[in-house]
C-alpha cells in the first residue's frame, strides 16, 4: 500500500473534505491541519482522480507521517528510497508549513537520510524529484506527485466567449460535478451560459442543459464550442422537461441578473417537486436563506449543505440531495 498526503483548500474546509472523500473512496482518511492522509494500492487510478479534484492543492507519496520530528526521521531512515526515486534522479528537499507551526526543517539531515544510496544528485533549480517536509500537527515527509494546475481562471465567467454575470466559479462547478458521482452524464436544468456543462464535459461526462431563455442556450452553445464540447441543449421550461440523466447539478436562478420573471422561491419549490420524480441524486446551489432551506428539508431532511459567503446580501449554499 502507498501512503498519500493531499493538502486541501481552506476556503471551506468541510466542503474540500467532502469532495476529496467522494472522489477517493478510501477506507480511512485522517486529517492533520489541512493535510489529508490515506492509503491506496492504485497509484495510476489516484492520478486520474487527482486530475478531477477541484479543491485539492498538492499531493505527496509519503515516506513518513508522525507526531514527532524524531519519529519522522526514524521512518525516513527506514524507508526504501528506491520506491520514491530512481538512483540516477536529481532531487531537492523543500518545506511546507501548514497550520500554526513555527518549526524549522533540518534539510541537511533529511538529505543524508533520503539519499541512502549516495547516487542522487542535488538540483535546486530543476530536480527530477521534489521531497517535502510538511510541518503541522504532524511531521510528514514525501515526494510531491501532483500540484493543482487546472486553468480554472481561463474558464471563469468573465473570460468565456459569451459571458453572463450569474455564472458560478468553475472551481465550484467542478466540485459540484464531483459530488454528484455521475456514472455517465449530468443534467443541468438551469444551464444558463453552460459553466457546469463545461466542467462536466471536460470530465468526459455526457451532458444535458435546459434553459427557458433561448439567448442563454445560444450562449451556452458558444461557450461549449470554445472548449470543443457539445451538449444536448434544450430551450424549454425545466418543469415540463424529462431529464436525460438522473444525476443533477445546477445553480438555480435568483437575484436581479436572473432572466426568470417567476418568484425565485416559488420556482425553487416547484423545481424540487419535479426533481423528486426525475432524479436519484442532485447537487444544487441556491441562496443560503431559511425559505430555501425549508424547501430542501421537505424532500431530504438529511441533506448535507455547505455555505460560501459572497457578499453581505448573498451566501451561496450547496446541498447534496439523495432522492431515492
Amino acid at each position: 500500500m502507498n501512503r498519500i498526503g493531499i493538502t486541501l483548500s481552506k476556503e471551506n474546509f468541510d466542503f474540500s473534505k467532502r469532495e476529496l472523500e467522494t472522489l477517493m473512496d478510501a477506507d480511512e482518511i485522517t486529517y492533520s491541519d489541512n493535510l489529508a492522509v490515506f492509503e491506496t494500492d492504485d497509484l495510476a487510478g489516484l492520478h486520474d482522480k487527482l486530475s478531477y479534484l477541484s479543491y485539492g492543492k498538492k499531493a505527496f507519496e509519503l515516506l513518513a507521517h508522525a507526531e514527532q520530528w524524531d519519529e519522522m526521521l526514524r521512518d525516513v531512515e527506514e524507508a526504501d528510497i528506491t520506491q520514491f526515486a530512481f538512483p540516477d534522479e536529481s532531487y531537492k528537499i523543500d518545506s511546507l508549513r501548514i497550520g500554526q507551526t513555527h518549526q524549522s526543517t533540518d534539510r541537511g539531515l533529511l538529505a543524508g537520510l533520503t539519499n541512502t544510496t549516495g547516487e542522487l544528485q542535488v538540483n535546486v533549480e530543476n530536480p527530477d524529484a521534489l521531497f517535502v517536509h510538511i510541518k503541522g500537527n504532524h511531521h510528514s515527509f514525501g515526494r510531491k506527485i501532483w500540484e493543482q494546475d487546472e486553468p480554472f481562471t481561463n474558464r471563469r465567467n468573465d473570460n468565456l466567449p459569451a459571458s453572463h454575470p450569474t455564472g458560478l466559479h468553475p472551481r465550484m462547478a467542478r466540485a459540484m460535478v464531483n459530488l454528484v458521482q455521475a456514472s455517465d452524464g449530468v443534467t443541468d436544468p438551469f444551464c444558463g451560459t453552460g459553466g457546469i456543462l463545461i466542467e462536466a464535459g471536460l470530465m468526459d461526462l455526457q451532458t444535458q442543459g435546459i434553459d427557458h431563455d433561448s439567448r442563454m442556450i445560444e450562449r451556452a452553445k458558444t461557450n461549449l464550442d470554445g472548449f470543443g464540447l457539445s451538449s444536448d441543449l434544450v430551450n424549454g421550461d425545466t418543469l415540463d422537461e424529462t431529464y436525460a440523466y438522473d444525476t443533477i447539478v445546477t445553480d438555480i436562478p435568483y437575484g436581479k441578473n436572473s432572466t426568470t420573471s417567476q418568484d425565485p422561491t416559488e420556482l425553487f419549490g416547484a423545481f424540487l417537486d419535479h426533481l423528486r420524480s426525475q432524479a436519484d441524486r442532485a447537487v444544487i446551489c441556491y441562496p443560503g436563506k431559511k425559505a430555501y432551506q425549508d424547501l430542501v428539508n421537505v424532500i431530504d431532511d438529511d441533506a448535507q449543505s455547505y455555505d460560501f459567503y459572497v457578499n453581505k446580501s448573498l451566501t451561496r449554499r450547496i446541498a447534496i440531495l439523495e432522492l431515492t
